[in-house]
């Protein structure tokens, strides 16, 4: 079985890309660091306390 996104490999690619020059530049700006938590996964999480998740609502 193959698993294959429904859009475009480069297209993803790039779009990557510039999710993470946006992020980067970002933080170089003193942002906090983006909360990226799905929360079926963080419930099993041991790291809740490292990603600060119940603040996340609060910024």
């Amino acid at each position: 079985m193959t698993v294959a996104p429904p859009q475009d490999l480069p297209e993803l690619t790039q779009a990557n890309i510039g999710r993470l020059l946006a992020v980067f530049a970002q933080m170089r700006a003193g942002a906090a660091l983006p909360a990226h938590g799905v929360d079926d996964a963080c419930e099993y999480c041991e790291m809740r306390g490292l990603c600060r998740k119940a603040e996340w609502g609060a910024a």
